[in-house]
């Protein structure tokens, strides 16, 4: 069991890296509920260890160095982000669309790799962000790829909200499209996280063959229109399969489709 005082302290912390500018004692201490003389004693210990700065005129609190210190080593130590960044690139510049590298965390998927578009498109996504594994191209790969108790067990316990109009919220559709997109290897996001956003996304895999992490060509459907985007196909498939293979994967291509067309209507 979580001792209470490391949770309240972990909360502080996300609360305050979550935050879009810094934030006062009293802010904190409202948006979770908390006294300000608790607020205030384990922000100390933060400060202490450098995981959160405090401003000396408006006595704010942000992330402090150590944070990033922390996730620049985490990064350093993820090998495939260093193989994974001149497929990516080059996916970027060939597509002109935007292109991200993701992993699965339980329920949702994290940003790791960001190439913009040109011009770039207001996207919920950017590095370090989560969102919903049910409803991202990325997220749906790397959910069809669990093995089946872990498949179980997140189609048992995830609550899916509906984001727009065309999210999957039935847990039986859902694990129909799961197993779908484990036929034919890739995955479309038909507009279900945002409006207007069109994804496809293929996975990659490690040396066991296990899938480890996913890559997506986002683009909006002002400027294309899903079968145009799905002719970038090859190209993912391409780039994924060159990932794969310099983290030691020596099995069939793990992004061929089959000759069913699986693009909804």
């Amino acid at each position: 069991m979580a001792t209470k005082s490391v949770v309240k302290t972990l909360d502080i912390l996300e609360t305050v890296c979550k935050s879009d500018g810094p934030l006062d004692l009293q802010e904190i201490s409202r948006m979770l509920d908390l006294p300000n003389s608790t607020t205030h004693r384990l922000l100390q210990t933060l400060l202490e260890y450098g995981y959160v700065r405090q401003d000396a005129s408006t006595r704010k609190y942000s992330a402090g160095l150590k944070i990033f210190e922390l996730s620049q080593l985490m990064i350093g130590n993820i090998q495939f982000l260093d193989v994974a960044r001149e497929p990516l690139q080059n996916l970027a510049s060939t597509t002109h669309e935007t292109v991200h590298l993701a992993v699965l965390d339980h329920h949702e998927v994290i940003y790791l790799r960001k190439y913009e578009s040109a011009p770039p498109l207001a996207l919920y996504s950017r590095v370090g962000r989560r969102a919903p594994a049910y409803c991202t191209g990325v997220g749906k790969v790397l959910l069809a790829h669990l093995p089946p108790s872990e498949l179980r067990a997140f189609l048992g316990s995830v609550r899916l909200k509906q984001f727009t109009q065309k999210t999957i919220t039935d847990r039986a559709a859902l694990e129909v499209e799961l197993a779908q997109i484990r036929q034919q290897g890739y995955a479309i996001d038909n507009m279900e996280h945002e409006d207007g956003i069109y994804c496809i996304a293929c996975p990659i895999r490690e040396h066991t063959g296990e899938v480890m992490a996913a890559i997506s060509v986002t683009a909006p459907s002002l400027r294309l229109k899903l079968d145009d985007l799905m002719s970038f196909l090859p190209l993912v498939q391409k780039e994924v399969a060159t990932i794969s293979q310099e983290l030691g994967y020596v099995g069939p291509d793990s992004a061929v489709c089959n000759d069913k067309d699986p693009r909804p209507n």
